[in-house]
This record gives structure tokens, sequence and C-alpha cells, in this order.
């Protein structure tokens, strides 16, 4: 009898203790529910922080644009004393905002060296757009004039040519160099967060307070000279690959795959902004795209230099001109040789020694076709359309 007793309360105890550990893991998953709605409540928090900051920066440029206004109207009203106080308004300190382009070399700039952040940068960079373009011109040097570079056009660029590639060409380089920004924004990257002590350039990396020569370098010197290099790559290479062109179609195959190649920086940001490169990577992504700075100007403190004092930002248009200058000299020089037939009295030079072809006649050479006027062996039989 007491053994039955004692085994039916060794019997109770056990479904006690049951009971105890399952209202235990009720209650681990009842807080693990609460940590997560926590986790979800500060993430939202943390957004609408984010959101309220942006209303405010809006709500902040605003009302400066209204002051302005306002003054401008005081100044119309009352133009002895309107015109003094706006004139001292402009005199005082203005603002220019300042942000990050989204692409791999502002996460370089945005992220510790040697991180992964920084070494998927650095390898983009190097690989997919530096190693291409350098591939490119490693095969112009050995397929050009048999790799001695001296030939009877520039660039070995076609002898004749004829208008509608001519035309095709001058709308790909201004689809080239309304793409390519990489140099200007680099540059004016370089001007803005140069290595001066008056410069916040420690604030807009995330690494406040931590200004040494090395870090600047590193950091922000680093990744947009590599910027640089690779947009003259691409712009060199976009430049031959117009000018060496006499087919349209093959123009824009060409075109459009250099194009790929620039823009494999902003690929690869997008993809990591998007989470498809890891949750540690949207973030640096984040803070690339959050990163802002002002620029002050006072134009009444003397002791500041010219570049301090003057719009950083009317560099752009003065470098983006000289950039538009050397491209589309260099395509005009091209097109004027091939037009003015020096190009094909260079090669041949006793093929129009008197001048006297034609524009016209000119875009013939060479064409795929024979033509008499230069089925001769003096014009290397139409440049091998005809046979002798």
């Amino acid at each position: 009898m007491t053994e039955i007793q004692s085994n039916s309360i060794d019997t109770s105890s056990c479904d006690e203790f049951e009971d105890v550990e399952e209202q235990r893991t009720l209650k681990d998953e009842d807080v693990l529910k609460e940590l997560r709605l926590l986790r979800g409540q500060v993430i939202l928090k943390d957004e609408d922080v984010l959101e309220e900051l942006r209303l405010l920066r809006g709500q902040v440029d605003d009302m400066r644009i209204r002051s302005e206004k306002q003054e401008r109207i005081i100044a119309r009203l009352d133009p002895r004393n309107g015109l003094r106080k706006l004139q001292s308004i402009r005199n005082t300190e203005e603002f220019c905002n300042f942000k990050l382009d989204e692409d791999t070399y502002s996460l370089m700039m945005t992220s510790k060296v040697r991180s992964g952040a920084w070494l998927i940068s650095l390898f983009t960079s190097l690989v997919f757009q530096l190693g291409l373009a350098g591939l490119i011109g490693i095969q112009f040097f050995f397929s050009t004039c048999g790799g001695d570079l001296k030939c009877d056009s520039p660039f070995d660029v076609p002898l004749t040519n004829d208008i509608y590639t001519t035309i095709a060409q001058l709308i790909t380089i201004i689809l080239v160099l309304a793409t390519q920004s990489d140099v200007l924004s680099a540059l004016q990257t370089l001007i803005i967060l140069r290595f001066r002590s008056d410069v916040a350039w420690d604030e807009m990396i995330g690494e406040t307070g931590n200004r040494s020569f090395n870090m600047w370098f590193m950091r922000i010197f680093v990744p947009n000279m590599l910027k640089i290099i690779q947009g003259v790559a691409v712009l060199f290479a976009s430049f031959l690959i117009i000018v060496q062109s006499s087919e349209i179609i093959e123009l824009l195959k060409d075109f459009t795959s250099l194009l790929v190649i620039s823009e494999a920086d902003n690929i690869i940001f997008y993809l990591a902004d998007m989470g498809f490169l890891g949750e540690h990577l949207a973030m640096r992504t984040a803070q690339v795209k959050n990163a802002r700075m002002e620029i002050r100007t006072n134009n009444d403190d003397e002791n500041k230099s010219c570049l301090q004092r003057c719009n950083v930002f009317s560099a752009r248009p003065f470098l983006f001109i000289v950039m538009c200058s050397l491209i589309v000299g260099g395509w005009w020089y091209v097109v004027h040789g091939q037009c003015s037939g020096q190009f094909l009295r260079n090669r041949h030079e006793n093929c129009d020694e008197e001048k006297s072809l034609t524009y016209l006649q000119l875009t013939q050479f060479k064409n795929g076709n024979c033509d008499d006027i230069f089925n001769n062996a003096l014009c290397d039989w139409d440049g091998g359309d005809c046979t002798p």
C-alpha cells in the first residue's frame, strides 16, 4: 500500500515539474516575443527620428529661403536701410550642403581600412573598372599599327568616314560627357575635404576626432584618386572607341559595354544598399547616404584664403568645360583629317596628290565596294576592295 502511495506521489511530482517547465517555456517565449516587439519599436523609433531630422532640415531650408525673400521685400520698400541690411546678410556666412556620391568609393571613405566594405570597394575599382579599362588599353597598344604606334592617322582611326557615322560619333560624345561625372565629383570632393584644420572631414567619414594625415590619406585621398584614374581611363577608352568606329551599330555596342564598366561602382553600391551583400554593408550605405556637411563661406574674413572664400562648387563647371574641350577638340581633329583627305594622303601619298577629291568621294574609299575612282595602284586598289 505504501509503495503504491509513494508511486502516486512520484508521478504527481513529475507532473508538477513538467507543468513548471511548460510555464517556464511559455514565459521564455513571451519574453522573446516582447524582445522582438521592443526591437521593432526601437527600429521604428530610429526611423521616426531620422524622418523628423529630415523634416527639420527641410523646415530650416524653407525658413532660410523665406528670410531671404523678406529681406528683398524690405530692400524694395526701404531702399536705404533695406539695402544695407541685405548687403550685411550677404556678407555674413553663406551655406552650401555637400553630400557624398552613392558609389563604392564613398563606401571606402566611410569604412575602416582593410574592413569588408573597404576591401569590396577596392576590389570593384581595381578589377571591374581599372582592370577592364587596362585590358582595353593593352589590346589597343598591340593592335594599333602593329604595336609601334606609328600610324598614318592618330590612334589608327579610319582614313575616311561617312556622314552618318560622324553624326553618331557626335551624339555618343554628348552621351559620354553627360554620364561620366566621376572625375569632376572626385576633384570636387578632394577640394572640399582637403587636409586642413578648419575642415570637418573627420566628421564626414564618421571618425570624429581622428584627424591624422594617415587617416585622411587612406580614407579620402586614395579613394578619390582611384575614382579620378578610373574616370580618366574610361573617358580615354570611350574616346578611342568613338573615333575608331566605322559602323554605328558597333559604336553603340562598344559604348554600352564601357557604360556598364563605368557604372560598376554604382551597381555594387545599389546591391549593398538593397541588402544583397549583407546587413553590415547595408548599414554602411545608409551612413554614406546620410553623410552631409555644410560649407561656410565668409566674405568678410580677410584672413581666409581665396579658395575658402569662393564657392568651391563653381570649379565644377570650369572643369567640365575643360573636359568637353579636350574630347570634342580631339574628335574634331580626327573628323577634319578624314574629311579633308589628309589621313588618306598620309597612307597613300599619290592617291589624291592634287587634293581634287570631294568629301563624298573620299567616303567611298574602302567602303566594301570597288569604286572606279580608287581602282588603281596609287590608291592600293580602293584599300583592298578591288582586285589588281
